[in-house]
């Protein structure tokens, strides 16, 4: 159960569709003081910032938590996957295994830096796990690494998930899920259905949110923190790490005077308060995110607009990722089989362009772009490509892709049923992350959703100049973006006072203009229809469900700016304290760390070792 656990701990949950690192590409290894760094050679770059993150990280989570791993924790940076995720486990060594790629919806999406806050997470999780003390730690002395001498690893699942996510979390900077737009819908969403009792948070199952370990954990451990003194949840966590056999019912008594089932129950209480009065204001002003047009379903990931309603890539949790067609009235008609996170753009000849993640060459899973017709259903044109997010630009198709975690925006050509890169329109460098694109109605502009931190901008391309302009900055996470049908205007996705809502930009003007106003937070949105209808991906019990609002109107505005400086990569305050590069070698990390006397005896034969 211990090594179960320990090895999902991760950032975010996702299949894994692949066999992991491939061996067949130049790995390299290289120290710092506390980590030992394993990263493809081309990758160096990445490996630098990685070093510096790790060693702030480390500085602050051993200070935090009164304890330092003994030995070098490996980490392993991952660019096989075109999914933000992460892992850590404390046996039979410390590991946290980092995918490059950056976050480009969903709760991941907020001010931090992904690779800082990604290690901020997954070394808070090195840390705890690691921890022991009294009796464990004495045994560990003579024994080494042994399963059952981690007692911080085997506790209910939130209790690790909460810490790590609480270190991430920064809320008055939008860093991390604690009071993010994300979480705070969530938890509105669990208060108005009723929040999960303790005995359900530590049966897990099935029930939705599928995030529920880090959400009740992360506003847990804020609970003690604000209620039991800044350093309630350090203490907790002290508390638990003499445990031989898991001593989670009495653990807060030291420091609450409460066994976790009172102690939970107040916690709820607590949480109706605050979640309360964060939606008080929000709430006295009436919903205006349209009718349901779909109930909910467990996830949908993309949709398009059509002259009679949207296609929508649906996914209700048993059967698989479906491509709908929903109408007006709410009719449904499948049109095709997809796979999970697939993101659609409907061609005015009716030919839909869709990015979605494949196998390639056995060890990735990669985003490749594909077309589906009603005649000839759905047909792949790039193998290996990485394209996680594509459009129409009329007759080529202009994508997105991150390698390395580093971003480039591509123009392509379909010929002879493949799709080729013509040309490269904008390449950053490390550090910068895409969020989003896309063209206007005579593919003649594209328009780019970039961040560095917690500067967003909004940049726009013309195509057959090459040029390229800055639209406004941001502060805070936006998505899903559109041109209006006229190409005069924006719509996407923002957060404004930890809500996500739907809003609109005049090209030339210096403010935003929102256009919906929703009790959780939109996800989705299919574009103003000519009719001033749009349909919205809402977040509610069930996953998301589409609402269609008939009349989209002004509801409020706020001022932009736009600076005269496109964002560029970070300057590094500081050199990298990344030592030479060595070849990896297995060897330096699968020498035993354990050991169990053993005793066997049978008819006269005895064997000691």
């Amino acid at each position: 159960m211990l090594r179960k656990v320990a090895l999902l701990v991760a950032c975010f949950s996702l299949p894994a569709y692949a066999a992991g690192p491939d061996p067949r590409q130049d790995w390299r290894s290289a120290d710092t003081p506390h980590f030992r760094i394993n990263y493809v050679a081309s990758q160096r770059a990445q490996a630098e910032r990685a070093a510096i993150h790790a060693e702030s990280a480390y500085a602050r989570i051993t200070k935090q938590l009164s304890w330092q791993p003994q030995g070098m924790t490996e980490i392993l940076l991952l660019d096989a996957f075109d999914i933000p995720n992460g892992f850590s486990t404390p046996l039979p060594f410390n590991e946290n295994l980092l995918f490059l790629a950056p976050p480009d919806e969903g709760e991941l999406l907020h001010n931090h830096n992904w690779l800082d806050g990604l290690i901020t997470h997954e070394l808070t999780h090195t840390v705890h796990m690691d921890k022991a003390r009294d009796f464990p730690e004495g045994m560990r002395k003579i024994f080494g690494r042994l399963d059952t001498l981690f007692p911080n690893a085997v506790q209910p699942i939130w209790g690790i998930e909460g810490i790590a996510t609480l270190n991430e979390s920064v809320p008055q900077e939008g860093k991390g899920r604690l009071r993010g737009a994300y979480f705070e819908a969530l938890m509105r969403i669990e208060r108005e259905r009723g929040f999960l009792s303790l005995s359900e948070i530590n049966a897990d199952g099935r029930a939705l949110p599928t995030s529920k370990q880090y959400l009740y954990g992360v506003y847990f451990y804020d609970f003690l923190n604000r209620k039991y003194g800044n350093d309630a949840a350090v203490r907790y966590i002290h508390n638990y790490s003499d445990n031989i056999l898991p001593r989670v019912h009495s653990n807060p008594l030291d420091i609450t005077g409460k066994p976790l089932d009172e102690l939970w129950d107040e916690f709820l209480i607590d949480l109706g308060k605050q979640v309360d009065a964060r939606a008080a204001r929000m709430k006295s002003v009436e919903r205006a995110d349209g009718a349901v047009l779909l109930p909910a379903r467990y996830s949908i990931s993309s949709i398009a607009r059509t002259h009679d309603g949207v296609m929508a890539v649906v996914n209700d949790g048993l059967l698989g990722t479906k491509l709908l067609h929903i109408d007006a009235q709410g009719s449904t008609r499948q049109l095709a089989g997809l796979r999970t996170n697939a993101r659609i753009d409907l061609h005015s000849n009716g030919t839909l362009l869709i990015a979605q993640p494949d196998i390639c060459d056995d060890h990735n899973q990669f985003y490749d772009l594909y077309l589906w017709t009603e005649q000839s259903g759905v047909r792949q044109i790039t193998e290996c490509q990485r394209y996680r997010r594509a459009v129409w630009t009329d007759s080529h198709i202009a994508a997105l892709k991150h390698e390395g975690g580093i971003p480039s925006l591509d123009i392509l050509e379909v010929k002879d049923g493949r799709a080729q890169k013509m040309r490269t329109l904008y390449a950053a460098t490390d550090g910068i992350e895409a969020i989003d694109l896309a063209a206007n109605p005579d593919g003649s502009r594209i328009a780019l959703i970039i961040k560095k931190n917690g500067a967003w901008q909004v940049l726009e391309f013309d195509i057959a100049q090459s040029t390229s302009r800055i639209l406004f900055d941001f502060s805070a996470p936006l998505h899903g973006l559109r041109y209006s049908q006229d190409g005069l205007q924006l719509e996407f996705i923002a957060v404004q006072d930890s809500v996500q809502n739907l809003w609109r930009y005049q090209l030339g003007t210096d403010q935003l203009t929102r256009l919906s106003h929703t009790y959780t937070g939109v996800m989705l949105h299919s574009g103003v229809a000519q009719d001033g209808s749009v349909v919205l991906g809402v977040m509610a019990a069930g996953g998301t469900e589409l609402r269609r609002m008939t009349n989209v109107s002004t509801l409020s505005t706020i001022a932009v700016t736009n600076s005269s400086t496109i964002l560029a990569a970070p300057t590094a305050t500081q050199p990298s304290p990344l030592g030479e590069a060595q070849d990896y070698s297995a060897l330096r990390s699968i020498y035993p760390r354990t050991w169990w006397p053993q005793a066997f005896s049978d008819r006269g034969l005895q064997a000691y070792g």
